[in-house]
């Protein structure tokens, strides 16, 4: 027979067993995102120009005074590409 005091022992430790892999799959979910590094990042202008998916972006001066260095980024989706329209829908 298994006394009261034991069944709770075995519960709560059933209880933290589960909170600890949840928190280890939750902790993989933010993490994995962040470990696949874009395509296009870190690429020079040559290399970005030879990338489809990829677009220059020219250095520039923000409003603040602060200076920008040329980088490559990956190209936003169009709304013409897609299909999609702007605006209310037509009736």
């Amino acid at each position: 027979m298994i006394s009261k005091q034991n069944q709770i022992k075995g519960s709560s430790s059933m209880i933290r067993s589960s909170v600890v892999a949840l928190g280890m799959i939750g902790s993989m979910l933010v993490v994995m995102p962040a470990m696949s590094a874009p395509a296009c990042k870190g690429l020079n202008d040559s290399a970005c120009a030879n990338e489809a998916s990829c677009g220059w972006v020219e250095g520039y001066q923000r409003k603040d005074g602060r200076s920008v260095k040329s980088f490559c980024r990956t190209k936003s989706i169009s709304k013409k590409s897609t299909g999609k329209t702007a605006g209310k829908p037509s009736s």
